[in-house]
């Protein structure tokens, strides 16, 4: 740059010592500066005029998620394995520090309640209900003077009572009181000052603890119940597996879900399985395929997944084209006529995938198609130029 300035200011230096004269010519008329030369403008040519940039095509489609479809987005929507971790207590089950059985009906009219009969002393009674509705009376009343552990004591060996309907409700009435207790390490040692060692009690503790909102503790007691390893009923089985998934902490959670998979050809369980994969993983294929959505709407949605990156090539356009004309779902068409239309942007509509795009548009506009997108398949196949164009 600096020797291109000197060069420039010896040619001034040169002029100016000339006199401002061209060898062998007249000096120029004399004008003023705001007087234009006529010779000058008629001879002189006007710079050519500018191509009006041509309008950049529109980038193909975004892909679309396959869970756009309305059904497949209410179904995912609703999934919520997280209610599993309650069982094995029904909807209208909740802990409550009351007996399961009906105790006061065994003792006295209508009206009278358990507390009632505990503050008249009808557990010291003799003679009045069975000896094992005595007892439970008695286990209550412990309760009532908040003496858990004899409460427990004294309920524990009712789970085998010959009362009917006792021995389900004693093992709720445990769950209860000692989860009422405070943490998973105190019921475990009620339980076990009581020689309480029950699958079912263990289950029930678990699902207290959560409707308590304790999952940690709620956790000690799913383990606990999958110690035991009772598979002689494989869905109760799996309902443990899957409450465990579902407390686990996320990090170990695909491989708690994966525990499931030996016990896939029961159809409960597979269910439980695929339900887990699409929460955890948003692996949902199967999970929608039990629920009605149909393999084709499936496989377009994988067609969305593949969808290439902006700057891709025009092999990978084509490509991905040519994988979504073979889907019959609603849809498949635009990702199709999308696809087509970025290969040849990034093709420039040169070389040798010119052709093959044009074949695969010409073959779709052949084919059933949505007729919304016949222009555009027209301009892929006709004017191909008009979607290339640059600036």
């Amino acid at each position: 740059m600096e020797l291109m300035s000197s060069a420039v200011w010896l040619v001034v230096v040169v002029l100016a010592a000339c006199g401002g004269r061209y060898p062998g010519s007249t000096p120029p008329p004399a004008h003023d500066d705001d007087e234009t030369d006529d010779t000058e403008q008629a001879t002189t040519e006007p710079p050519p005029a500018r191509r009006k940039p041509a309008p950049e095509p529109p980038p193909a489609s975004p892909p679309r998620s396959q869970y756009d479809d309305p059904k497949i987005a209410a179904l995912i929507e609703q999934l919520d394995p997280t209610e599993y971790a309650r069982w094995p207590l029904t909807h209208n089950q909740h802990p409550a520090l009351e007996p399961s059985y009906a105790i006061a009906n065994a003792f006295a009219q209508p009206g009278v309640s358990w507390l009632d009969l505990c503050r008249l002393g009808a557990q010291n009674r003799r003679g009045a209900g069975s000896p094992d509705q005595l007892e439970y009376l008695r286990a209550w009343c412990s309760v009532a003077s908040r003496d858990p552990r004899a409460a427990v004591s004294r309920l524990a060996p009712l789970v085998h009572a010959s009362v009917l309907g006792m021995p389900a409700a004693v093992r709720t009435d445990l769950a209860n009181i000692v989860v009422d207790t405070g943490t998973a390490d105190e019921a475990l040692r009620l339980l076990a000052a009581a020689r309480v060692d029950d699958l079912a009690i263990y289950d029930l503790v678990a699902a207290s603890f959560i409707e308590v909102g304790r999952a940690p503790d709620a956790l000690v007691f799913a383990e606990r119940a999958l110690a035991v390893n009772d598979q002689r009923r494989p869905v109760d089985h799996c309902m443990r597996l899957t409450r465990r998934a579902v407390l686990v902490d996320p990090a170990a959670r695909m491989a708690a879900v994966q525990a499931l998979s030996p016990f896939e050809g029961i159809p409960t369980c597979a269910t439980l399985l695929h339900e887990l994969k699409c929460w955890h993983a948003k692996a949902c294929d199967q999970f929608l395929l039990e629920h009605g959505i149909a393999a084709d709407v499936l496989e377009l949605g994988q067609v969305y997944l593949a969808w290439p990156a902006p700057t891709a090539t025009a092999e990978a356009w084509l490509a991905i084209a040519q994988r979504a004309s073979l889907v019959s779902a609603r849809g498949a068409d635009e990702a199709v006529t999308s696809a087509l239309e970025a290969a040849l942007r990034s093709a420039h509509c040169e070389g040798a995938q010119l052709g093959a795009i044009r074949n695969t548009a010409r073959i779709l506009k052949q084919q059933r198609h949505d007729p919304n997108l016949d222009v555009r398949l027209d301009l892929i196949d006709v004017t191909p130029d008009s979607i290339c164009m640059t600036r």
